[in-house]
């Protein structure tokens, strides 16, 4: 590739797009590779197309796009695949095959989508104007920071004056599953709270002792104050949207929520200090999950939400009050839902096999009101949607 910004991001399998072509460039040979769908979807779409279409001249004439990859194997590997024809030719039937047939097209993306040749690149502002997106807390702390639920109820046994140093911690697992899990959260605590206390004085220490010894720079200078997490984001006692930053592909939505500023969020998540019921409803629709599954990047089959490709780069509506107003019901219909259910986590509830009725038309209800909000026709199929949403982007962007 030579020098090429950003290399290191690209997958094994890019090195034989890049050489297919080289080797076909000013020719009509034809190349189709099947290869795992990460060639199409997040960070390496802008380095690998970028190459591929602007400096070798190729072009897209057919596609399948992410389909599971199987075997006879008995231990079949989760594999997501597409397949992808492409040439220097610039062949005038170009198709899109999928499991009900093939349809033709004017031009193929990158994305293996119809519509142009548009690139979503990491950026670090949204191109909307929208509530910004943080990383959860990152601790950097050796683990003495985070508690599982039996160490914070031995440690209240022993010392129940630091009950309010301990938070609720949440990260994608905890969130999702509903697992319990504690973090010690001294940011608004004097010193002589925790000269004061032997089990925070330790803990402290050992996070000191952890930093200084660490072979990162970065980490050494977080010593300096071992009372805090290394990285903090937390909104001070203002409710946030989290959002995991890894989801199993096998949900339609991912789930989100919002959540009370007393409960600290781990770096596994994301979150949103500023956001309403309005932007949660565009977030959990299908239109956002549409561009979410095409753009974002993949961790083994599950997806991973982005800040930087994901969230910044979606294209949002510009709707009327009403149009507004009829999302922050639809949006509050889902809360609503899940509360149905009190002992079901949102692993759970957005199960495709044991999803309640009553949430999943709460969702189509959100989904039909974003829909709206957009213009787009309430039969629009995925593929549509994302083209839609391409062409929304390509013009914010320009």
């Amino acid at each position: 590739f030579g020098k090429i910004k950003d290399v290191q991001d690209l997958d094994y399998v890019c090195g034989w797009y890049k050489k297919a072509a080289m080797l076909v460039e000013n020719t009509n040979i034809q190349v189709g590779f099947v290869s795992t769908n990460s060639i199409c979807q997040g960070a390496q779409v802008p380095i690998l197309w970028n190459i591929l279409l602007n400096d070798h001249h190729m072009h897209i004439n057919y596609a399948w796009p992410t389909f599971k990859w199987n075997s006879e194997s008995t231990e079949k590997a989760a594999v997501h695949c597409v397949i992808v024809g492409f040439g220097f030719e610039n062949l005038h039937d170009k198709q899109i095959f999928g499991e009900a047939g093939s349809y033709s097209v004017k031009n193929i993306s990158p994305y293996l989508t119809e519509g142009s040749n548009v690139f979503v690149m990491a950026r670090k502002e949204a191109i909307c104007d929208v509530p910004k997106v943080n990383f959860g807390n990152q601790p950097r702390d050796g683990g003495y920071f985070i508690l599982k639920e039996e160490e914070r109820d031995e440690l209240l046994s022993q010392d129940s004056g630091i009950e309010k140093w301990i938070r609720p911690y949440y990260g994608a697992e905890e969130f999702i599953k509903g697992k319990k899990r504690y973090c010690i959260w001294l940011k608004k605590a004097q010193p002589s709270d925790i000269k004061q206390s032997k089990i925070l004085y330790e803990r402290v220490l050992a996070v000191k002792n952890f930093r200084e010894s660490s072979n990162a720079k970065t980490t050494n200078g977080y010593a300096k104050v071992p009372h805090l997490f290394a990285q903090l984001t937390q909104p001070d006692d203002k409710d946030f949207i989290i959002i995991p930053r890894v989801s199993s592909e096998n949900r339609e939505y991912v789930p989100m929520d919002f959540m009370s500023g007393s409960n600290i969020s781990s770096d596994a998540v994301q979150i949103i200090p500023d956001a309403t019921l309005y932007h949660f409803g565009i977030l959990e629709s299908r239109t956002h999950m549409a561009w979410m599954r095409t753009v974002c990047g993949r961790l083994k089959s599950d997806y991973r939400y982005s800040k930087e490709i994901v969230y910044n780069n979606f294209p949002w509506p510009t709707p009327t009050d009403a149009q507004k107003a009829k999302i922050e019901r639809t949006a509050q219909a889902i809360l609503d839902a899940r509360e149905l259910f009190p002992d079901s986590s949102l692993a759970d509830l957005y199960d495709e096999v044991s999803m309640p009725s009553e949430l999943r038309k709460a969702h189509q209800q959100n989904d039909r009101a974003v829909m709206e909000a957009y213009g787009f026709a309430k039969d629009m199929s995925e593929s549509d949607i994302v083209s839609a949403l391409l062409k929304m982007y390509k013009e914010l962007t320009e």
